[in-house]
């Protein structure tokens, strides 16, 4: 797997907590909010723990979700943060565990995937008010990878319980009106990590293959002669009915590229490499007006340094983009989501530099048109 897959398959806490306990997640003004400096001058959210995913609506709606605390001790809880133009706020009172992925249909229609240490996955929902638990998707799957919503309908995917023969193989499941109902997929035990949702007849989602939907059924893609297995990572749509995706080979796990669906075809673009480092992208996400972001993380030959990546489309190819100095020995980065040229987020983990200190605190940076700050 990908260093941009690893990043989002994490140890579950060990403190046991009954599903049900999340029925409603409060939100209640102020309650152990956490401000920083407006969008413009910086955006870092000071917790131990990680960013795991984001997503936004505006310059003044985004939300970032993961873990606070150790997983190794225990003691991590859920994370869910606002940022409302002004200042991020943590949804206090959270159970257990971690939440892995967030979607952003409407300021007032979110999803994302949630994973306590006793009872298996879930969705949580936000409705403009609140978050709470979605008891009514069917209980077939043992572990959930994705989701995304699209113009009210939602998709999610994931592992289902093994079978008798002890395999589990991917599960689909689809949002609409009101209603949850299993898909079919092609027969694969292979997890899909991301989706990218042109429209309600026009997805597609990765992992270890690549796969469409047409509006009726999902089916194989097919990508280029010249690639062999590959692991896709984050995934994203673009204008006109095309697509991103960011990919490594299964058999050398250095070699990281990016797919782009033209429309009619899937192509190979390469990623600016660093000499004698190894790179993992994950998370990417357009930008109004035809260009993209995709963030990442690059170790050196030993693995002991991690090292934020940022890169830029221009259009005609991957650029990278600086990223700001910081107190951190180590920085990954895990999603990154954009509302406009001039406002976009992306989000990961710091390590610190103390040797052997051990402590992660989560890690949000901001673009504002000129450079990325936190």
């Amino acid at each position: 797997m990908s260093l941009a897959g690893k990043l989002r398959t994490m140890v579950i806490a060990t403190v046991a907590v009954m599903i049900a306990s999340i029925a409603v997640l409060s939100t209640a003004p102020g309650a152990r909010a956490t401000e920083t400096p407006a969008a413009s001058e910086a955006a870092f959210l000071t917790v131990s723990g990680r960013v795991l995913g984001v997503a936004a609506t505006s310059a003044a709606n985004a939300w970032a979700v993961g873990y606070t605390g150790y997983l190794a001790n225990g003691d991590a809880q859920m994370l869910i943060a606002h940022w409302n133009g002004r200042r991020w706020s943590l949804i206090p009172d959270l159970p257990f565990g971690q939440i892995t992925q967030i979607t952003v249909d409407a300021p007032d229609d979110a999803w994302a995937i949630a994973q306590a240490d006793a009872g298996g996955p879930f969705l949580i929902h936000w409705n403009g008010r609140t978050w709470s638990q979605d008891t009514t998707v069917p209980p077939v799957v043992a572990y959930l990878t994705a989701v995304v919503a699209v113009d009210g309908q939602v998709w999610a995917t994931g592992s289902s319980y093994p079978g008798k023969g002890g395999a589990s193989d991917g599960v689909m499941l689809h949002r609409v009106h009101g209603r949850w109902y299993v898909v079919p997929v092609p027969g694969t035990t292979s997890n899909l990590d991301s989706f990218a949702a042109i429209s309600p007849t026009n997805i597609w989602a990765g992992g270890g293959l690549l796969m469409h939907w047409n509006g009726a059924e999902w089916k194989l893609a097919s990508l280029p002669k010249s690639i062999g297995p590959v692991f896709i990572g984050g995934m994203a749509t673009g204008p006109h009915g095309t697509a991103w995706a960011g990919a490594s080979g299964v058999s050398d796990a250095d070699d990281s590229f990016s797919l782009h669906w033209t429309g009619k075809v899937w192509t190979k673009v390469p990623f600016p490499r660093p000499s004698g480092e190894s790179n993992g992208y994950g998370g990417i996400a357009p930008i109004p007006g035809g260009t993209d972001w995709i963030v990442g993380t690059s170790l050196n030959g030993n693995g002991s340094k991690a090292v934020a990546l940022i890169l830029h489309w221009t259009g005609k190819a991957w650029q990278p983009v600086k990223t700001p100095a910081t107190t951190f020995g180590n920085v990954e980065l895990a999603d990154v989501a954009a509302t406009s040229p001039d406002n976009a987020w992306a989000v990961g983990v710091g390590t610190c530099i103390q040797e052997h200190c051990g402590v992660q605190d989560t890690f949000i940076l901001h673009w504002n048109g000129k450079a990325w700050a936190y």
